[in-house]
């Protein structure tokens, strides 16, 4: 919602954008879908400029809505495609990433030696909403094949397509077209033009 509002104000200037709404994957919590390991391609530049521009235009209500009870972080790829459920892992990921490492920090105090672990400095791990910017931390993480790791709570995670996507909303829009043709030669069928 913050970044609605500064889009609404036109206040999105590209750095800002690039600041604010570019996103790496995470590899670190080993989410990806990739055969070859977990490093992905993350959000890139066009989704950053898509999402600035959706804000700006079409999801304009985003955290007011009337006809929900809750926002969905889901819609915001319908308008853009090649947002599936990876891309919203990512950013999801992006998000509650100061979550994750706090989550992961209490387990590795709890259940790892001393030697399973390291003291790791993490970028972009919290947003100040003061300072405008992505704040970054220092966590002990759980050390495995050179990098640390993230652990993610089962509860969140889901391999289902979001529920909101644009696949579905493509299928529903052909399934209302051919509805409303079918209607149409109902009706002719039951109450023909005279001529």
């Amino acid at each position: 919602m913050f970044v609605r509002d500064k889009a609404q104000a036109n206040e999105l200037t590209e750095g800002s954008v690039s600041h604010w709404l570019l996103f790496k994957e995470v590899k670190q919590n080993w989410l990806g879908f990739s055969k070859q390991g977990n490093s992905g391609t993350g959000l890139g530049k066009n989704f950053a400029q898509v999402l600035a521009r959706n804000f700006q235009q079409i999801f304009r209500d985003f955290g007011k809505e009337q006809l929900t009870k809750g926002s969905h972080l889901e819609k915001l790829g319908l308008l853009s495609g090649g947002v599936g459920r990876d891309h919203l892992s990512d950013f999801t990921t992006n998000l509650i990433k100061g979550y994750l490492l706090k989550y992961t920090e209490e387990f590795a105090k709890k259940y790892l030696k001393e030697a399973q672990t390291r003291r790791i400095h993490v970028e972009r791990v919290d947003f100040n909403y003061e300072t405008q910017r992505w704040q970054s931390g220092h966590f002990m993480l759980p050390w495995h094949a050179s990098d640390y790791v993230i652990l993610t709570p089962c509860e969140i995670l889901t391999r289902d397509d979001a529920w909101i996507n644009q696949g579905e909303s493509h299928r529903v829009f052909r399934r209302l077209r051919f509805l409303r043709e079918w209607s149409h030669e109902q009706e002719q069928q039951v109450f023909p033009r005279s001529s």
